[in-house]
């Protein structure tokens, strides 16, 4: 078996020690490209799939909440948007999750524009375990936090339907120091 393996190579090498220049460059060329396309591949389809996931959350998920005061954040602008702001409140939607149709509903309601600054809305779709972790948010509920220099100051979870009547008032009561935990009353 060996002195066929040892034949059959020095057969098949020997044919390529005869190539012409051309076929060099041919074959080359076509080990090159067959390269530089997988490259291609590998650069450019997860940004491709992370803007259909983008746009599919924004006209899929959410396509009703169109209010100024409203800005949507994607996974990708997430780490970015805490960095650059001072203060910043995100309210993260679970899609599944308790109240958020309803939260939805006073999202793109017009007291939305009584809101003494902008929030930003984070609907959890991909990754929501993973999600949930890195932003201590629990699945079950909307969450509304309010960060201060990258840090968590305060939140307020939406777990009793009583909440709903008040959230644009406990929203713009978010930044005040000395509330701590909303969601306890």
């Amino acid at each position: 078996m060996v002195e066929r393996i040892k034949t059959w190579a020095k057969d098949n090498f020997s044919e390529i020690k005869k190539f012409t220049t051309r076929q060099w460059q041919i074959l080359i060329g076509t080990v090159l490209g067959s390269v530089l396309v997988l490259i291609a591949f590998f650069i450019f389809v997860p940004q491709v799939q992370q803007t259909i996931r983008n746009d599919q959350v924004k006209s899929v998920v959410f396509p009703e909440i169109k209010q100024k005061k409203v800005s949507f954040l994607t996974n990708d602008q997430m780490k970015k948007t805490l960095a650059d702001h001072k203060q910043i409140t995100i309210f993260y939607l679970p899609t599944n999750s308790h109240y958020v149709n309803e939260v939805k509903k006073i999202l793109q309601d017009k007291k939305v524009t009584t809101l003494n600054e902008g929030i930003y809305a984070y609907p959890m779709v991909y990754n929501t375990g993973k999600e949930s972790k890195t932003y201590e948010i629990d699945y079950a509920y909307p969450t509304a936090v309010y960060y201060e220099n990258g840090k968590e100051e305060n939140r307020l979870e939406i777990k009793k339907e009583s909440q709903l009547a008040t959230l644009i008032d406990d929203l713009n009561a978010l930044p005040m120091e000395n509330i701590k935990l909303l969601s306890k009353f």
